[in-house]
This record gives structure tokens, sequence and C-alpha cells, in this order.
């Protein structure tokens, strides 16, 4: 087992990395190497979790749409509802 452990500077390192990023094709580059193919779907299936529900989707219709459980879009609602996520955050200055 290895003996490696996070630490403040490697995140921050790796932080400052992504924001470097300035374009989608670069980020996806990017992520691709970070991420596996499996890594990759999860997050781009919780990001279509926060789009539906924004549109008005329901809960429902919308673990149908992703393929994937209504525990995995309950949880992307709560966050929402509580309304500090930098990620809606976001997904909203994409409409602006």
């Amino acid at each position: 087992m290895s003996g490696w452990r996070p630490n403040a500077r490697d995140e921050e390192r790796m932080l400052r990395a992504l924001c470097r990023e300035g374009s989608p094709a670069g980020m996806r580059k990017l992520l691709k190497d970070l991420l596996s193919a499996a890594e990759y779907r999860a997050l781009e299936r919780r990001w279509a979790i926060f789009e539906l529900l924004e549109e008005g989707e329901t809960q429902r219709k919308t673990a149908e749409a992703i393929g994937g459980s209504l525990c995995s879009v309950t949880r992307g609602a709560r966050i929402r509802r509580e309304g500090r996520s930098a990620a809606i955050e976001a997904l909203r200055a994409l409409s602006d």
C-alpha cells in the first residue's frame, strides 16, 4: 500500500492547472487525462442532472433520462435546493 497522502499544496497546484485551461476542448483533454472513462461519464451525468432539474424536469424523469438512480438525482436536487452550489451558479452563468 502506498504512503502517498493528498496535501493542500498538491491540491492547490492541481486546481491552478485546471483553472488555466481556457477552452472546452482543452479542458476535455485535461479531464480525460485525469479521469477514467467511467469517472468522466459520471461527471457528465452529474452535470446533466443539474441541467435537467434547472430546466424544471422532475426527479423521476431526470433519473430516467440519465439512466441513473433516483438517489443520485435526489442528491443533485438537494444540492440545488440548498442554494449555495458552485455548479448551479456556473450552470446559470451559461444562460446569462
